[in-house]
């Protein structure tokens, strides 16, 4: 997937957008939760709910390549180049933003074991190591279609809607929550849990074709979705007194329904516009810009002083993304230009 001609275009559009919208929802995250509340929290949740499609797209154009028949995946090649650059990429950032935390006054012993644990985000990169092992089992289940499909039933219930009621169960008691969640734990359902139908899921929206009544129906449900994002918190905090972040989860209904719209919307609506090198260069360089920009965040936040709370957060959230972003890629570009650094670590 290296040439121009054997790029599918709209997943380059996706990846820049996905990672710009990570580098968004970092942002925006460090005051959120302090304003809720106030007016200005609207301006947060705004950003808060617009973006949360980005990790979750992020696993879908994965899914969409490790899983296409037509590509030769052999588990030990799998292993040894993709694998392998997950854990090296992994080892190597977590050591430099464990040193950068030391060096900033963060005890030696804690330090080290940020090494181990790595930086918050990094999360990222374990769970992708994860889907990655079972890359030849995933790829048995999309064979068939009708496979594919009951698989996906089956995560859509028994993970998102699972997890999604337990979450709005807690609007009437805390009992009922844990009482789905004491449910949940005996299903001790697994199969087809986690990330896995984000991963197959990117597959199969890319497989297969989608008629525009079915496409209308998944943008209405992706508003949905980006509206419960919106309100949910909020509902829950005048009902309760305290915040929570249940419904901006991953694998909750309406991030799905969020990231299923978007997926869609990107690849019916980019086939007519072209791919050039800005494109594909920034496409190239977006897992380096995700590994790296919280450097450059935390940078600015540490010794200048800029956050998003430094002026009104309409402004200075994507005035400092677009800052973050355009310093991430710079850097980037320059470290793929380093041969073991380009195939280890971005």
């Amino acid at each position: 997937m290296n040439s121009t001609s054997s790029r599918i275009l709209y997943f380059d559009y996706l990846r820049i957008a996905a990672v710009f919208c990570v580098i968004l929802l970092h942002i925006q995250a460090v005051h959120i939760w302090g304003n809720i509340g106030t007016p200005v929290f609207f301006v947060y949740d705004f950003f808060n709910s617009i973006t949360r499609w980005c990790v979750p797209v992020f696993v879908m154009i994965s899914g969409a390549l490790f899983l296409d028949p037509e590509r030769d995946i052999q588990i030990g090649r799998l292993h040894k180049k993709n694998l392998l650059r997950i854990i090296t990429a992994f080892a190597f950032w977590s050591l430099l933003y464990a040193l950068v935390d030391y060096l900033e006054g963060m005890r030696l012993r804690d330090a080290v074991f940020n090494i181990a644990r790595g930086h918050y985000h990094l999360w990222y990169l374990l769970m992708l190591a994860g889907l990655y092992l079972v890359v030849p089992i995933l790829r048995k289940v999309t064979e068939s279609k009708k496979l594919t499909e009951y698989f996906l039933i089956l995560w859509f219930v028994l993970i998102l809607c699972l997890k999604t009621i337990i979450y709005l169960a807690g609007f009437l008691s805390h009992s009922y929550s844990d009482l789905f969640s004491e449910i949940s734990d005996k299903l001790n359902f697994c199969v087809a849990g986690g990330y896995s139908g984000y991963f197959v899921i990117g597959y199969y929206l890319n497989r297969y074709d989608i008629s525009k009544r079915n496409r209308i129906l998944i943008y209405l449900m992706g508003l949905a979705g980006l509206i419960a994002t919106f309100l949910l918190p909020l509902l829950y905090y005048n009902l309760k007194g305290n915040p929570t972040i249940n419904f901006n989860e991953n694998l909750t209904v309406n991030i799905f329904f969020l990231s299923v719209a978007v997926f869609v919307f990107f690849k019916y609506n980019i086939k007519n516009l072209r791919t050039n090198i800005i494109v594909s260069t920034l496409s190239e360089c977006s897992f380096g810009i995700y590994l790296v920009h919280l450097l450059i965040l935390e940078f600015f936040e540490r010794h200048l002083g800029f956050d998003s709370g430094s002026f009104w957060p309409g402004a200075s959230i994507p005035v400092l993304a677009i800052s973050v972003f355009l310093i991430s890629f710079i850097i980037t570009f320059i470290l793929r230009k380093i041969p073991f650094l380009n195939k280890y670590v971005v």
